[in-house]
C-alpha cells in the first residue's frame, strides 16, 4: 500500500492534513490508457481490489491502470487515531467523494500520459461512483455503479420484502410460508414466561429471554434468526462468499424437513448457522452490541458505518413501513454516462435505478444475481447450484 497526505476539511478553515491509504496495479497499463477507480467504502481495502475483480479484467482489455483508494475513517486510513463523536464530523459521503477527487488529481500527476478515469464500486461504493460523475463530471468519465444504493432511505422495508420474494421464487412459497409459521409460533410463544423459556432452550440465547419490558432483547433475538435468511440472500451463490456456505436452497430444504414443525426447522436453520460462526450460545443482549460499538479504536467499519447511518442515509431493514430522507435526491438527473448495473435477487437494488433515466444514464438488471453480482471475474462452471 502507499499513503498521500489528504485534507481533513474540504469545505471548511480546518488545514490540517492525513494519511490516505491507496494501492495502484500499471500490470496492463498501457500509454494514454485510461484509470480505472476502484471507490473504497464501508470498510478496509486490500491489494485484491485492483487485482482480483471484475475491473482487472476489463483493464487489461482496455490497457488501464488500476487504483483504488480506502475511505476515511475505515481501515488504515486515519484522520485521527479514535472515532469519538466530536471525530466522526468529519466522517460522510461528501467529504469522501471530496478525498476521491483530490486523489484522482494525484494520479494524473503519477500518469500524466493517462486518458480518461472510470469509477468502479458495489453497495455505498457504488453509490459513491455514481455520485462522483454527478458531482466531478471534469474528473470521471464514466461510472460503473453496481448495486448501488442511491435513494437513501431511513425506513428500509424493500430490503425484507426482496428477501421474502427471493426465498419465494428460488425455493417456492412452501419454505416461504414454513418461515412466517415459525415466526409467528415464536412470536406467541413469547407472550408467556414458560414460552420465552423454551425459547432460551431450544435457540439456545447467551441469557434467559424475558417476557415484559425488555422489547431490545427480543428485537435483538429476532433479528438474529432474520439475519440468517438476510445474509444467505444478499450474499446467495457468490464467488468469495458462497463457497461452502449454505445457500437458499439449502436452508429451505431444511425448513421443509418432514417430521419435524416449521420452529423445529428454524431452530436447526440458526444451528447451522452458530456451528459455522463457532458460537456456543446467541447472544441477544442489546447493551452487548452497544458496547462493542463504543470501540473507539476499532477502524474496521461498524462504529463508522453506523455513524454513517445515522447521519446521511438511514438504510435501516425493518418490517416497518416507508419513511425516506434523501440527502442527494432519488434518481441522479443532471448527471450522464453512469451505468447502473443491478441484481434480479439483492435487496440494495431496491434503492437503485433498475430503468434507463437517459440515453447515457443506463440500467442492465442481472437475472439470478445477487449483491454486487458483477464485481466478481465470471468463472464458467464454478457457480453453485442455488
Amino acid at each position: 500500500p502507499q499513503f498521500f497526505n489528504q485534507k481533513l476539511d474540504h469545505f471548511g478553515w480546518n488545514k490540517e492534513t492525513w494519511r490516505q491509504k491507496f494501492y495502484v496495479n500499471r500490470t496492463y497499463y498501457q500509454f494514454n490508457g485510461p484509470i480505472f477507480f476502484q471507490v473504497g467504502g464501508e470498510g478496509p481495502i486490500s491489494s485484491e481490489d485492483v487485482t482480483s475483480l471484475q475491473m482487472s479484467v476489463y483493464a487489461k482489455q482496455f490497457g488501464a491502470a488500476q487504483v483504488t483508494l480506502e475511505h476515511r475513517f475505515y481501515g488504515d486510513s486515519r484522520p485521527f487515531s479514535n472515532l469519538t463523536t466530536d471525530n466522526l464530523k468529519y466522517l460522510s459521503s461528501e467529504q469522501a467523494l471530496a478525498d476521491a477527487a483530490v486523489f484522482i488529481h494525484h494520479m494524473r500527476q503519477i500518469l500524466p500520459d493517462s486518458k480518461g478515469v472510470v469509477a468502479f464500486g458495489g453497495s455505498y461504493p457504488g453509490a459513491l461512483a455514481a455520485w462522483l460523475r454527478l458531482k466531478y463530471p471534469t474528473l470521471i468519465d464514466l461510472s460503473i455503479a453496481t448495486s448501488a444504493p442511491v435513494l437513501a432511505v431511513e425506513d428500509m422495508v424493500s430490503y425484507l420484502e426482496v428477501v421474502d420474494k427471493t426465498i419465494a421464487q428460488i425455493s417456492g412459497q412452501l419454505c416461504d410460508n414454513a418461515i412466517q409459521n415459525a415466526t409467528q409460533t415464536w412470536q406467541k410463544m413469547a407472550l408467556t414466561a414458560q414460552g420465552a423459556q423454551q425459547l432460551s432452550s431450544m435457540f439456545n440465547t447467551c441469557e434467559p429471554m424475558t417476557v415484559g419490558s425488555d422489547w431490545k432483547q427480543w428485537a435483538m433475538f429476532a433479528s438474529a434468526l432474520m439475519g440468517n435468511w438476510m445474509g444467505t440472500v444478499q450474499y446467495n451463490r457468490r464467488r468469495g462468499h458462497h463457497i461452502g456456505i449454505p445457500t437458499v436452497s439449502d436452508l429451505c430444504n431444511i425448513m421443509q424437513t418432514p417430521r419435524k414443525t416449521p420452529l423445529e426447522n428454524y431452530v436447526d436453520v440458526n444451528n447451522l448457522f452458530m456451528k459455522r460462526n463457532k458460537q456456543t450460545c446467541l447472544s441477544v443482549n442489546y447493551d452487548e452490541m452497544i458496547e462493542e460499538l463504543s470501540d473507539l479504536t476499532d477502524f474496521s467499519g461498524g462504529r463508522s458505518w453506523t455513524y454513517q447511518t445515522c447521519t446521511e442515509f438511514g438504510y435501516f431493514q425493518t418490517t416497518d413501513g416507508p419513511s425516506t430522507a434523501q440527502p442527494f435526491g432519488d434518481k441522479p438527473l443532471g448527471a450522464s454516462k453512469i451505468l447502473f448495473v443491478n441484481c434480479e435477487w439483492d435487496e440494495w437494488a431496491s434503492l437503485s435505478i433498475e430503468k434507463d433515466l437517459s440515453p447515457t444514464l443506463k440500467a442492465l438488471v442481472v437475472r439470478d444475481g445477487a449483491h454486487c453480482c458483477t464485481m466478481d471475474p465470471y468463472q464458467p462452471g464454478k457457480m453453485s447450484p442455488y
